[in-house]
Parts: C-alpha cells; structure tokens; sequence
C-alpha cells in the first residue's frame, strides 16, 4: 500500500482531537466547580462524536482497487497511486473491468436475502435461518450437512490427461492393427 498524505492529516487531527481530549479530562479532574464540568463534559461529548462522525465517514467512502486508498470523489485517476480508475454504481474498478464489477453487484444484490450457516456453511435463505445463524438441521442439533466438494481445477486438468492418454492409446492400437494388416 502507497503513502497516502490525505491519511496522514486525518489521523493528525484526530490526533489534536485526543489531546485536546486528555486535556480536558486533566482540568476536569482538577477543578471542582460543577458548572464548569458540566461544560466540559458536553465538549468532551461533542469531541467524541466528532470523532466517530470521521470514522464512520471515512469507512464509508470506496477504496481505490490498486492501493485501498479512500476516495472522496467519482475522479479517473486515484490520487494516492495515480491508478485509472472506472466507475461502476458508484464503485471504482480498474478500466477494463467494469463487466466483472457489474455481475458481483448483481451477484451481492442476488443473495442479499441469504446467508451462509454459522456451523456447517450451507447457504440458506434468511427467512428460514435460525436467530443464531444456523440453518435449520444444524438448529434442531443434527450433524452438519456438508456441501460436495466442488470441482477443482486439478480434477478438471487430470480428467483432460486421462482423455488425452486415452486417445493416443486408441490411435496406437489402431495404426498396429493397421500396420499388422488386421484391419
């Protein structure tokens, strides 16, 4: 991941957010005046939330798909690594590959209704899961449904072998029957 400078200021004031912070409980615990606490403990409320109001606004916004540098507008290039930048339902990608992007949009927005089994991993629909995220064998305590294995691209590539094999075998017997005058 590239140095990203936007990220420096943040955590910079955030940084003076904490301190101001720490200072205010410093003088709050030196002080005995009850209006004067009260002041700062709304100031201290009010740093909190500013604080969490960033957070959740910068984990809000889209990660470049090059450095996962945080974008904070829909621009061709990203600022922190200068990557090309597409933009797909208001997501970025990489040029190129707007189509990928489109079907995994259309994939999460499938199975936003479903939700994989918290014990044996059995994809199920919501409204027939468990409240503890089990589907309903796993809840009633029977053994866990397994789901078969799928095929791996090794199984794929040995199954092209044997066909292979098999068919040269079957090329050489017939050029021996051939050869011998049998057929």
């Amino acid at each position: 991941m590239s140095f990203n400078p936007r990220d420096l200021h943040d955590v910079a004031d955030l940084a003076g957010i904490v301190q101001r912070e720490k200072m205010l409980q410093k003088l709050a615990q030196s002080t005995t005046d009850g209006r004067q606490l009260q002041g700062i403990a709304s100031e201290l409320a009010r740093l909190r939330s500013v604080i969490k109001d960033a957070e959740e606004r910068q984990r809000s916004l889209p990660q470049c798909p090059v450095c996962g540098g945080r974008l904070e507008g829909q621009f061709r290039k990203c600022k922190y690594c200068t990557s090309d930048l597409a933009w797909v339902q208001g997501l970025p990608c990489e040029p190129g590959k707007e189509r990928e992007l489109m079907l995994k949009i259309s994939e999460d927005k499938r199975l936003a209704g479903f939700m994989k089994c918290a014990r044996c991993g059995l994809t199920v629909a919501k409204r027939y899961a468990s409240p503890g995220g089990l589907c309903e064998p796993c809840a009633k305590g029977h053994p866990p449904i397994v789901p078969a294995e799928p095929r791996t691209e090794t199984s794929k590539t040995s199954a092209w072998t044997w066909g292979v094999f098999w068919a040269i075998v079957c090329i050489t017997v017939v050029a021996v029957l051939v050869a011998t005058g049998v057929f």
